[in-house]
């Protein structure tokens, strides 16, 4: 698995998309999508200002298939 890709305590899998700077914080906001083809779920993530990453701030849209099984 690279980079750019990740597994997320949801129990699905996310890929990078990009990130944006927000106002008041020097963390980027990261944003990925599933990585399941056709899934248009998505979530965002945020850094808290001592640079952990906060549980997801926002999740758009749903699963349009199964939680993937654990290896």
């Amino acid at each position: 698995r690279n980079g750019s890709e990740r597994s997320s305590d949801d129990g699905y899998n996310w890929r990078k998309y990009g990130q944006k700077l927000v106002k008041g914080s020097e963390f980027p906001r990261s944003y990925y999508k599933c990585t399941y083809p056709n899934c248009e779920a998505k979530k965002i993530f945020e850094r808290s200002p001592d640079g952990k990453i906060t549980d997801a701030v926002l999740y758009k849209g749903s699963h349009a298939h199964p939680k993937p099984q654990a290896p």
